[in-house]
């Protein structure tokens, strides 16, 4: 039999899908690309804002079609089923089975019944502790490694403490043995992810242990990169700081989502404060390394956000002056705090703010981007088109960021040295040296 996976949302759930493709494959499953040869396909859905679950329900109907041409079986899983599966059930009669959100006995159960059997050891503890198998879905050289999964921290705009629960960390130890496994099978960048990954290890440790593991991932032979994503802002200590600016194989490169810079906003979103400490960490990772990337995302139009909160976020903007920040318009998501509040921003009004400042934002990043012009830059190579090379740098997160193009001659997969001729204000452009 084979099984194809469609995968909607973050790189969290990318994550649950190499688990879940491994379950399967270790039932004798074969993985394949195209949706229409395959027997079972499994759509994993995201629910995090209304955009993401109707891209979800996208992906469901485009694969309900096909295999009502092919005869397979349409399971879906993920955020989405484990928020909503009621109603799912009742909106998607094509569907032959939802199953809960890592939900892998009920995965186990499905499969016996098309008379496939998952080993006692595929499922042998707490499935958050355990490091299962992983088939990538990412590109044999870039992996994904999940320190911990949920929150604790109550936004009060956020679902993802309903959806995945409470913070909880993996194990310092299970995570060092993973990442080996994965540099040893080609992984030469691994990217750091959880809800809140500058908490890990409080939990479990009663201290965080981030600093401590991503030192420690420095030592694995093979490992070229280490890119640490959603460091949360009231986590954020000098240690870690030092080490995104200048440690062995970490990349140059902090995400830290703020949501927001003025204190009202940042008060009724349950979010620590742009204080002073804050932004003097982040000048802290200029000063110490004047090319280190910093990222951000914020949400425009919350409720009660007025014409002053926005102007007092443009301001923020241009004194920080972030490598790259996203912006995305909020989402009314049942069951948080924030969903009754009033009043609401229009959504014209909210459409308009987003768009201003992705054009304020757009020429921070050129002016950042063309001080690079001149300059060598380690490039993960990772396509060939006949324009010539496309790859990855330091300030390039997959999926999120942008790209390097390059003229010149390199293997895909391999760390190439370039310097850079031109720039934009998401992509730089240059040549093999």
């Amino acid at each position: 039999m084979k099984v194809k996976v469609v995968t909607v949302g973050c790189p969290k759930n990318t994550v649950d899908s190499e688990q879940a493709l491994y379950l399967m494959q270790t039932a004798g499953l074969a993985q394949v690309d195209d949706l229409k040869q395959a027997d079972i396909v499994l759509i994993n859905t995201c629910a995090f804002i209304e955009s993401a679950r109707e891209e979800s329900i996208e992906a469901i109907l485009d694969a309900a079609a096909a295999v009502s041409q092919t005869g397979a079986s349409l399971w879906v899983t993920g955020c989405m089923v484990s928020r909503y599966k009621d109603e799912l059930t009742k909106a998607l009669p094509e569907v032959d089975a939802f199953v809960g959100l890592k939900d892998w006995n009920g995965l186990r159960q499905l499969l016996a019944e098309k008379g496939k059997e998952l080993p006692a050891f595929a499922l042998r503890a707490s499935e958050r502790q355990v490091p299962y198998g992983r088939i990538l879905l990412t590109p044999p050289w870039s992996a994904y490694l999940r320190i911990a999964d949920g929150c604790d921290n109550r936004c009060s705009y956020c679902a993802i403490p309903v959806i995945r629960g409470g913070y909880a960390s993996r194990p310092f130890e299970l995570l060092l043995d993973e990442a080996e496994g994965l540099v040893a099978g080609g992984v030469r960048e691994i990217i750091l992810i959880a809800q809140d990954s500058t908490r890990y290890g409080i939990d479990i440790y009663g201290k965080r242990r981030l600093s401590e593991l991503i030192l420690a991932l420095g030592n694995i032979r093979g490992l070229e990169w280490i890119r640490l994503m959603y460091a949360h802002p009231a986590s954020l200590d000098d240690e870690l700081i030092e080490i995104v600016a200048a440690a062995p194989r970490v990349c140059r490169y902090l995400e830290i989502p703020l949501q927001h810079s003025h204190p009202d906003i940042l008060l009724s979103m349950r979010r620590p404060s742009a204080s002073r400490q804050t932004l003097d960490k982040l000048q802290k990772l200029r000063r110490l390394n004047p090319y280190a990337t910093l990222r951000s995302t914020f949400i425009v139009g919350y409720p009660t956000e007025r014409k002053e909160h926005y102007l007092h976020l443009r301001k923020f903007l241009r004194e920080v002056a972030f490598d790259r920040a996203g912006f995305f318009i909020y989402s009314p998501e049942e069951g948080t705090p924030a969903y009754n509040m009033r009043p609401r921003v229009r959504m014209s009004t909210a459409l308009r703010r987003q768009e201003r400042l992705m054009e304020l934002q757009a020429d921070i990043s050129a002016d950042i981007s063309a001080r690079l012009i001149g300059r060598e830059i380690d490039v993960l190579i990772e396509d060939r088109k006949r324009e010539g090379l496309i790859g990855r740098g330091h300030r390039d997160a997959p999926e999120i960021d942008g790209a390097v193009y390059l003229t010149g001659q390199a293997q895909i997969g391999s760390l190439a040295r370039a310097r850079v001729t031109h720039a934009g204000p998401h992509d730089l452009y240059g040549i093999i040296v």
